[in-house]
């Protein structure tokens, strides 16, 4: 009995070694389960990782590139608005020269007008004064002198119609 009871009892230990065996097995192919799952998912984790850091560095360079392009842009835009600018204050500059000289030689005309009427006033009220005084008063110098009436010497008045070299009236109105 004691050989059977040795033997029992062995075979309860072989059996419960066993059964921890495949406990353990069981429970190392879990673990070694759960370690490929969570290095496959690391691995995706890095190449995903990667993938948007590649992604993130090529927008950061398109963003870069972009802005070197529009900085380039925005200075030859600026370099044309200037030239722009220069002309146009050029132009403007000559714009104000020429009107200035146009407006000096509008004074000088207006001066040289002035003075060419102010002439004729002067000639025509020496027509009119030597118009008016009768011949036999003239100078002798002033006589000879003396248009004879034409229909251009003609002063009208509304009262009156005189010969611009006689002062005589020529249709005198019936009061």
């Amino acid at each position: 009995m004691k050989s059977l009871r040795n033997s029992t009892g062995k075979n309860k230990q072989q059996t419960l070694r066993r059964d921890e065996a495949r406990r353990a097995k069981a429970s190392e192919d879990l673990l070694k389960q759960r370690l490929q799952g969570l290095e496959a998912e690391l691995g995706r984790a890095r190449s995903e990782g990667k993938a948007i850091y590649a992604e993130m560095s090529r927008q950061q360079w398109a963003l870069q590139e972009k802005m070197e392009t529009q900085s380039k842009q925005l200075e030859e835009e600026t370099k044309i608005l200037r030239e722009q600018l220069e002309t146009c204050q050029k132009e403007a500059e000559a714009a104000r020269e020429e009107a200035e000289q146009a407006l000096k030689e509008q004074d000088q005309v207006l001066a040289q007008l002035r003075a060419h009427v102010e002439d004729m006033e002067a000639k025509y009220e020496e027509i009119i004064h030597v118009s008016t005084t009768p011949r036999s008063q003239l100078p002798r110098t002033q006589h000879s002198s003396v248009p004879t009436p034409s229909a251009s010497m003609m002063i009208d008045n509304p009262r009156e119609r005189k010969s611009i070299a006689t002062g005589a009236l020529l249709f005198p109105e019936d009061n």
